[in-house]
């Protein structure tokens, strides 16, 4: 009997360090999409990405940071990570392709839920930092 190999697991704190621990699990058959358009058909430009695109089926999208969450069709785990990963390689850099990043996709371990990250963050500052001071540390960031 074959046995199946170990996904890969990490694990995140919402509330810092001493807060509530999240585990999460890498999906074989799941690929995040960052783009710079409003739908995944005009990120996908690329003669050779849009051939591979036919290889997935949107699962959902987060328009508010153009961000496509796709699943592969395949139901065969190691043909799966093969088209998710030719992909993670082939989307972001194809020419004509409008795609910031293409990467994978992270479950809940317990609720199965995707755990999705977007290349955005969130900043809290302490009460007593001013917030002038606040704005020159993201002016400072940006240059």
């Amino acid at each position: 009997m074959k046995q199946e190999a170990q996904r890969k697991q990490y694990h995140y704190f919402i509330g810092g360090h001493k807060g509530r621990r999240v585990q999460v699990t890498e999906s074989e058959q799941h690929l995040i999409i960052g783009g710079h358009c409003d739908s995944l058909e005009a990120c996908i430009q690329g003669v050779e990405s849009k051939k591979l695109l036919k290889s997935f089926y949107l699962v959902d999208t987060l328009p508010e940071s153009n961000t496509f969450i796709l699943r592969v069709r395949s139901a065969l785990p190691e043909k799966a990570i093969q088209i998710r990963n030719k992909a993670r390689d082939l989307f972001p850099n194809e020419e004509g392709n409008n795609i910031r990043y293409a990467g994978r996709l992270y479950t809940d371990s317990l609720s199965n839920r995707p755990a999705v990250y977007t290349q955005a963050f969130f900043v809290k500052f302490h009460h007593a930092v001013s917030r002038e001071h606040c704005l020159q540390l993201f002016l400072i960031c940006r240059s």
